[in-house]
């Protein structure tokens, strides 16, 4: 292996964790929100998850002049933030608030 900024291998083992990560917590949330009995909020939430991830793109128009480790972090603190309100499952406002 070289010590390249940029490793290959690196790379691809990151993004194979992940994603096998990313899938089994997307099937874990389903199975809480069925247990739940609460399925319309999980839609909610999804519903939101999309219209954030849409709306992500007009927010960089604003942020570019901000440091990329500032963005990291501060983007990491709020999406383990509403990773942490998932586990209300019986209120949609606390779902539509993850927006």
């Amino acid at each position: 292996m070289s010590n390249s900024k940029f490793n290959l291998y690196q790379y691809y083992v990151f993004f194979f964790v992940f994603y096998i990560l990313m899938s089994v917590a997307s099937f874990a949330q389903i199975m809480y929100y069925q247990g739940e009995h609460q399925l319309i909020n999980y839609g909610y939430s999804y519903v939101a998850m999309a219209i954030s991830g849409a709306l992500t793109q007009a927010l960089f128009v604003y942020i570019r002049k901000v440091s990329s480790n500032i963005i990291i972090k501060v983007a990491f603190l709020l999406y383990g933030f509403a990773m942490y309100l998932r586990i209300f499952a019986d209120s949609s406002i606390i779902i539509l608030f993850l927006v």
